[in-house]
């Protein structure tokens, strides 16, 4: 199972601050690439199976490898190594697609992306230097 939680403090500012554990929500820190709704589900399908960018991938992992530690399945590595597995295996992916059709939901959207409705402004934004976005105001676009 892989689970993935998108918290945002009232301010709209993910949480930078230095992990304290599972209960560390990442509130002021921008994962993976992608603004938007569709825009990030399609990012986490791809994510979940060894596709997506790596920073989201590692919260992700160690998100599941936790949870996997907490219900005593391993050690916190054999953990993080099982939810690793999952991902290489296509199972989170496949578990992914069992919770959507269990709800309801169409996976066939899932499975190919291009069938998610776009907004009808999507700007792909290059930066004319190296380093690090540190606030973006997505609401304020």
């Amino acid at each position: 199972f892989f689970f993935f939680f998108f918290f945002q403090a009232e301010d709209g500012i993910r949480d930078r601050s230095p992990s304290r554990g599972l209960g560390d929500v990442y509130k002021r820190q921008p994962l993976g690439y992608a603004i938007g709704n569709s825009l990030e589900i399609e990012e986490v399908c791809e994510t979940i199976k060894g596709k997506g960018p790596l920073d989201l991938e590692k919260i992700c992992i160690d998100l599941a490898g936790n949870m996997l530690y907490l219900a005593n399945k391993g050690t916190i590595e054999d953990c993080r190594e099982m939810a690793k597995e999952t991902i290489k295996t296509g199972k989170a992916f496949n578990k992914l697609k069992e919770i959507i059709k269990a709800q309801g939901g169409d996976i066939a959207v899932i499975e190919d992306n291009s069938k998610f409705e776009k907004a009808k402004v999507i700007t792909h934004v290059k930066a004319s230097k190296d380093g690090f976005i540190t606030h973006f105001d997505t609401k304020g676009c």
